[in-house]
């Protein structure tokens, strides 16, 4: 695929191809620059778009459905990479910690930045059309990414059972290369949960600088346990590995409503003021309904 290339208005369509086969070579962005892909749909593959193996730079992905993918919806990441305005629907249907229906991941050979996520609309994460339960994080991302902007996006699931996380960026990964999310952006996205969830909402780990506002997180029914909004959201930065620790994050102009009916801890705001330093929290609401302590 040559450089400015473009993938238009086509379907790929298969039942439950479970290798990557004409997926990695059709779906993968591979040592590409300035690709768009738009209006694309893509049904019933392992992965239903990837972009792994080398410096993908450059790269726009809008206005495409992603659906029906068994292990994980749109898997890889590249500097200036725009993901805008996608639907991405009963993806991850494998279930297990490790499928999502957005996974922001590089190979740890190359540095990302300045990603741009936005505008998309993930339902049905970790189920089928016939059933099923989320079981791991829907939206999910650990690179050496800065500079990184999450708005405007919706997440829906009301099949939660433990280990769903609506979206969490953070370095729960066994790579050798160091985590650094400099400079997030997580702002005006909306997350509704569902089901079973003890997990969290939306978080950060080995995010230095972040700004997380003008967030909706909502959560309906569940078990004890769960977040809104967390920093560090799953595990805490690997200092060994060289990742970047968490300071100076900003928590404003959320808005948060936990409606367990069952549960003995539910948590609006965390942070652990042990590994994150010089945060800022002001200017959130947080309601919480009948049953909550």
């Amino acid at each position: 695929m040559g450089v400015g290339s473009q993938i238009r208005s086509i379907k790929l369509l298969s039942k439950k191809c479970l290798t990557l086969g004409i997926t990695s070579r059709l779906q993968s962005v591979n040592y590409a620059s300035y690709i768009t892909i738009n209006r694309v749909k893509v049904n019933g593959f392992s992965i239903g778009m990837q972009m792994a193996g080398g410096p993908n730079r450059h790269v726009t992905i809008k206005n495409s459905t992603i659906q029906n993918n068994y292990n994980q919806g749109f898997l890889g990441s590249a500097p200036d990479l725009l993901f805008e305005n996608n639907l991405l629907d009963y993806n991850a249907q494998s279930g297990g910690g490790g499928t999502h229906s957005i996974y922001i991941g590089s190979d740890g050979a190359f540095t990302e930045s300045r990603l741009i996520i936005r505008g998309n609309t993930i339902l049905h994460s970790g189920s089928y059309p016939s059933g099923g339960n989320c079981t791991s994080t829907i939206f999910n991302a650990h690179a050496y990414a800065t500079d990184m902007i999450i708005e405007n996006n919706t997440v829906i699931s009301t099949t939660n059972t433990s280990g769903c996380y609506g979206m969490s960026i953070d370095a729960s990964t066994g790579q050798a290369e160091a985590i650094n999310h400099s400079r997030l952006i997580i702002r005006g996205n909306k997350i509704v949960l569902a089901g079973t969830a003890s997990g969290v909402g939306l978080g950060c780990v080995s995010c230095p600088n972040a700004i997380i506002e003008n967030n909706i997180v909502v959560q309906l029914g569940g078990s004890s346990g769960f977040t809104a909004i967390a920093i560090p959201s799953n595990g805490n930065p690997n200092i060994g590995r060289g990742d970047a620790l968490d300071t100076a994050a900003t928590i404003r102009n959320n808005s948060i409503y936990i409606g367990t009916t069952n549960s003995t801890t539910a948590i609006g705001i965390w942070m652990n003021y042990s590994t994150s330093t010089a945060e800022t929290v002001a200017s959130n609401v947080i309601v919480f309904g009948a049953g909550t302590s």
